[in-house]
C-alpha cells in the first residue's frame, strides 16, 4: 500500500510541475517598446543688446521661438536676457529652466530644457570652478553650469531618460582648460550618483575643441575624452564623421549612453540650416545641432 500511495503522490507532483511549466511556456512574451525622438542643442546668444553690440536679440528670440516646437527635446544655452521672447510662441509643454537669478553675478545660468515629454525629476547646479571675469570670455559673470531633467518618454513610468544640458567655460587659456576639466569632474560625480544604470543624454555647449590648439599648443581632447569615458558616452557627431578637420569641428555636442533596458541608436546628425532671418542671416553665432534617435525599451526580467 505504501508503494502504491507513494507512486500516486509522485505522479500527482509530476502533473502539477508539468502544468506549471506549461502555463509559463504559454505566457505571451513582453514585446519591446520602440520609438523615436529628436534632440536639438542650441546656444541662442541671448546676451543684452548693449553687450552683444550687433543685431536685435529680442527679435532674434521671437524668430527662434516657433521653430523649437518641431523637436522633442531642446537644450538651450545663453537664455540670459530674453526668455519671454524665446518662450513667446513655444507650444512644447515642458519648460524647465535652471536657476536664472543672478544673485552676485551679472547673469543666471542661461540654461533651459524644453520637451514634449514630461519631467519626473530635475535639478541644476552652477560650476564650482570657473575662470575669467573681465577677460578669458568672462565666464564667471554668469552662473554657468548644468541641469539634469529626467524625462518620461512613454506612458510607462519606467521608460525614462536622464538629460543633462550644460554650458562649459569658453576661454582658451590654460586656466580655462583647468576650469573645464574641473567642470567635467563635477558633472561626472552627479551622473554617477543620479543616473547609475540609466540611459543618458549629455547635450549643450561644451566649449571643448579636441582638434584646434589652445594657448600653449594643447587641445581640449583630454577634457572631452574624460567626459566621454567617465560617463560611458558615445559622441553622436563622431558616428556620422561630422568633425573631419579643425574647420568643421563642433563644440555643441549631443553625447549619449544606453542602458540595459533602454537601447539608443543615433540615426541622424546635422546642423539645422533653417535658423536664419529673412535675409538668410544666422540667428545665433552657434549652429543648432540636431540628432535623431531610435530607441528600444525591454522591460527587465521580473518586472
Amino acid at each position: 500500500m505504501d508503494g502504491l500511495y507513494g507512486s500516486r503522490w509522485i505522479g500527482l507532483g509530476l502533473v502539477w510541475w508539468l502544468g506549471l511549466f506549461g502555463m509559463m511556456g504559454c505566457q505571451t512574451p513582453i514585446k519591446p517598446v520602440v520609438g523615436e525622438f529628436s534632440v536639438l542643442t542650441y546656444n541662442v546668444k541671448g546676451l543684452p543688446a548693449i553687450v552683444e553690440g550687433t543685431g536685435d536679440p529680442a527679435t532674434r528670440m521671437k524668430l527662434i521661438s516657433p521653430m523649437l516646437n518641431d523637436y522633442d527635446i531642446v537644450g538651450i544655452q545663453e537664455n540670459f536676457q530674453y526668455n519671454d521672447e524665446l518662450m513667446s510662441k513655444l507650444t512644447l509643454p515642458l519648460r524647465a529652466h535652471a536657476s536664472r537669478e543672478p544673485r552676485d553675478r551679472a547673469y543666471g545660468s542661461g540654461l533651459s530644457l524644453l520637451s514634449r515629454f514630461s519631467a519626473i525629476a530635475q535639478e541644476d547646479a552652477a560650476w564650482e570652478k570657473c575662470h575669467g571675469v573681465v577677460s578669458n570670455a568672462n565666464d564667471c559673470l554668469a552662473y554657468k553650469g548644468f541641469q539634469r531633467v529626467r524625462l518620461q518618454i512613454q506612458q510607462d513610468p519606467s521608460i525614462v531618460l536622464d538629460v543633462y544640458n550644460l554650458h562649459a567655460d569658453a576661454g582658451s587659456g590654460t586656466e580655462d582648460q583647468a576650469a573645464r576639466m574641473a567642470q567635467v569632474e563635477q558633472l561626472l560625480l552627479v551622473i554617477q550618483k543620479q543616473s547609475a544604470g540609466q540611459a543618458v543624454l549629455v547635450i549643450g555647449d561644451t566649449n571643448m575643441r579636441a582638434l584646434k590648439a589652445r594657448e600653449g599648443g594643447k587641445t581640449d581632447a583630454d577634457q572631452l575624452a574624460r567626459l566621454i569615458a567617465g560617463a560611458e558616452l558615445t559622441d553622436s557627431c563622431k558616428l556620422f564623421q561630422c568633425d573631419k578637420d579643425v574647420e568643421s569641428e563642433h563644440i555643441d555636442r549631443v553625447l549619449f549612453r544606453r542602458s540595459s533596458a533602454l537601447q539608443l541608436e543615433a540615426t541622424e546628425w546635422k546642423t539645422e540650416a533653417r535658423f536664419v532671418n529673412e535675409k538668410a542671416e544666422a540667428l545665433s553665432d552657434h549652429p543648432a545641432v540636431l540628432v535623431r534617435f531610435r530607441y528600444t525599451y525591454t522591460a527587465p526580467v521580473g518586472t
